[in-house]
């Protein structure tokens, strides 16, 4: 009978050291050598002798994976070590900050290094960076006695977690036993593949439960549930990227040497992060192989970009990343650093794009688009999502807004995937205070004053329903306000270079300019998810536009768009204008005071205004409408300047003197060379005649140069009117 139990014991032990053979092979490497059959005929053979047999049991046995009895709660356990998180960089620009801030910290706790460049600080002092995947999953701090697995902690709030080792436990890349007999404490990874979040789901749907969102949900679900049954049957993984604290002996550390690990004594840790992750799979833990270490920032940007453009390709990844993490390699530095009170100095993550977060809603506007469809626009508190800077989503209709129940003030999830213009997809209802306001859709269209409503649309020839969305009913509302945008930054008005018609209509269909003033509240952002857009386009159209915020009187008064006031009668009104007012005007808001005050007797004074002007200019001013446009103008930064205002007290030298322009010049812009013959008095006018003093010609010129030769007018090179304007 004895010598029967001996060969169960032995045959138990040999079971349980091939069965997490196979388990290494399979969850760990990714290299098995059975079938699932064959592994789960094992399993069931162990199962059988060891409970015909519990004498010989074992808590390290590969039976204890299947799940214990339910817990009653979660205990709380205080981490012996604090966990943190890194600090986030979104951009290489950032990166490059952060690496500018820890070479300056290292300079300054180490003299020696002053003289050193940054570039022999990171190869030969800091030893590269090691850069690792983040995974986007649950952080898992686990605990060994003597090589055998004790406890598994959640990272809670980086000071207590909560005990899930049984939960943990069935997890099979988690090793039970580890290769060597240490005591040690590791950090790392729950995650879940993106194959088993589908046949998860798709069990859940069956049976009416709600779904869970994405893979990191479903995880951190898992693990936190109180049945370690419902955690095993889940297929979750694991990945480890750290070791808290271990303790060697010498003839391990000496076998270590051989592996090229080799031992720090005063720190207790691998010399450097590289080695410390080839310590984590010599010890039995699945580590991400996906590392790699570099040695300066331009190839981490294309490691960084590598996996950002590779990381949704299930052939690629099964799992979800949501970043990369860089670490100073040496562990030395690494000490040397430390931690902030938040997070550790010697390492950054550097965070791909976001596509969902949340923000809140600061107004609720409509926008109107090509076909006169009213569309709410949520304008947020700026947020950072797929990599640009967000200030409104698109709410989509009325209909939308009750069915998610969006109030300004709401803290709500905006999503923006790929090219898509961003959207609120969620409120956050536990956040209210109570001050948030429900939003109604106007009656009247916020342009035009036109009558706003719901439109009949034809399913088929019998069935006739109201749209989802509202229209304004003024079919000239959009071709009006469209026209007044495109005139508002022409080269004669604001000359914003790149915004031609195609894109204003454009923006005005994404619902991001309604009224002028929008669009010097444009961003990257905004401009980014749209169609002819990159980013270098984006930044080169809002540097445009800021640019352009410094405008003449001149130019100012043409963009307007004011009836019967033209190109030469804003000229007029600007070289006249001091007899209004004795005051510089610098801002829109000034030329409200001023131009308010004037009587249309007055405007006829000025010789060349007549009646129509000075009535419509009356007009204009006295509008509430166009009061507050200059308003906001001013608020978003205009800046008015007037070179002409001088010509009342200087001698006009060119005064009477006509010039017309043909072809492209090269040293002037047309409004620039019609601006300095306006700064001496001359006058630039649009078509040639008998009474035409000079005809300049440029590259590729026009019929008005032919026209020109047939009526005898002074005809001049470019290089002939510049000699003009340098004489005088």
């Amino acid at each position: 009978m004895k010598n029967i139990k001996e060969r169960i014991k032995k045959r138990i032990e040999k079971l349980r050291k091939e069965i997490d053979h196979h388990r290494y092979l399979y969850h760990v490497l990714d290299k098995p050598e059975i079938t699932d059959e064959v592994y789960d005929s094992l399993m069931e053979e162990l199962r059988k002798l060891e409970d015909k047999y519990p004498e010989f049991d074992s808590p390290v046995s590969p039976t204890k994976r299947i799940g214990g009895k339910p817990l009653e709660k979660f205990k709380k356990v205080k981490h012996k070590y604090k966990q943190w998180s890194f600090d986030d960089v979104f951009d290489k620009n950032e990166l490059t900050e952060w690496q500018e801030k820890i070479i300056r910290l290292v300079k300054k706790k180490d003299l020696s290094l002053e003289n050193f460049s940054s570039l022999e600080i990171i190869k030969n002092i800091f030893q590269g960076y090691c850069c690792e995947l983040k995974i986007d999953g649950l952080k898992i701090i686990l605990v060994y006695k003597k090589g055998i697995f004790k406890q598994a902690i959640t990272r809670g709030d980086g000071v207590t977690g909560e005990d899930v080792t049984a939960n943990v436990k069935t997890i099979q890349s988690i090793p039970l036993k580890l290769n060597y007999i240490v005591d040690l404490i590791v950090v790392g990874e729950i995650w879940m593949s993106r194959q088993e979040l589908e046949r998860l789901n798709a069990q859940r749907k069956k049976e009416g439960k709600s779904l869970f969102a994405n893979a990191r949900n479903a995880a951190a679900g898992s693990i936190r549930q109180l049945d370690p049954r419902i955690a095993a049957k889940r297929r979750l993984d694991s990945f480890i990227y750290d070791i808290d604290e271990i303790i060697l002996n010498n003839q391990i550390i000496s076998e270590l040497k051989k592996d090229h690990i080799f031992w720090d004594k005063n720190l207790k840790k691998p010399t450097t992060q590289f080695q410390e992750l080839k310590l984590l799979e010599k010890l039995g833990f699945k580590v991400n192989q996906n590392y790699k270490l570099i040695d300066n920032i331009g190839a981490i940007e294309k490691y960084y970009q590598f996996w950002a453009q590779r990381r949704k390709n299930n052939k690629v990844l099964n799992y979800d990343i949501d970043g990369i993490v860089i670490k100073i390699n040496s562990q030395i530095i690494q000490e040397k650093l430390g931690y902030t009170g938040k997070s550790p100095r010697w390492g950054v993550a550097y965070k791909f794009p976001a596509e969902k977060v949340t923000t809140i809603v600061k107004d609720i506007q409509v926008q109107i688009g090509r076909t006169g469809v009213l569309t709410p626009v949520a304008y947020l508190k700026p947020v950072r999502v797929a990599g640009s800077l967000v200030s409104r989503a698109t709410l989509h209709n009325e209909d939308e807004i009750k069915k998610l129940d969006i109030r300004i003030g709401d803290t709500v999830v905006i999503q923006k995937a790929g090219d898509i213009i961003p959207e609120v997809v969620g409120v956050l209802k536990n956040l209210r205070t109570g001050r948030e306001k429900k939003w109604r859709m106007p009656q009247q269209c916020p342009i035009c004053g036109g009558e706003v409503k719901k439109i009949i649309i034809s399913k088929n020839k019998k069935q006739k329903e109201l749209s989802a969305a509202h229209y304004c009913l003024n079919p000239h509302c959009f071709a009006i306000e469209i026209q007044k945008i495109i005139h508002f930054v022409s080269k004669k008005g604001f000359n914003i270079e790149g915004l031609g018609e195609k894109i204003i209509e454009q923006l005005v269909n994404a619902g991001l300019i309604v009224t002028p003033v929008d669009i010097f509240e444009l961003t990257v952002g905004d401009l980014q998810p749209l169609e002819r857009f990159a980013e270098k386009s984006a930044q080169n159209l809002i540097q445009a536009i800021q640019k352009s915020k410094k405008i003449n009187l001149t130019n100012f008064l043409y963009a307007l768009g004011i009836r019967y006031i033209g190109e030469e009668t804003a000229v007029l009104i600007a070289k006249n204008i001091n007899q209004f007012s004795g005051k510089e005007i610098k801002t829109p808001l000034d030329l409200l005071k001023v131009f308010s005050q004037v009587k249309s007797d007055d405007w006829l004074k000025i010789k060349g205004i007549g009646e129509k002007a000075a009535e419509s200019l009356i007009e204009w001013f006295s509008a509430k409408k166009n009061q507050q446009l200059l308003r906001k103008l001013t608020k978003v930064g205009i800046k008015i300047i007037n070179p002409l205002l001088h010509l009342q007290t200087q001698k006009n030298i060119l005064s009477g003197k006509t010039f017309v322009f043909t072809g492209e010049l090269k040293e002037f812009t047309r409004e620039e060379a019609k601006e300095k013959i306006r700064y001496l008095g001359g006058q630039p006018v649009s078509s040639v005649s008998k009474k035409t003093d000079y005809v300049v010609v440029g590259k590729n010129p026009g019929s008005k140069y032919e026209k020109a030769k047939k009526l005898g007018v002074k005809i001049i090179s470019e290089r002939e009117f510049k000699e003009i304007l340098t004489k005088n």
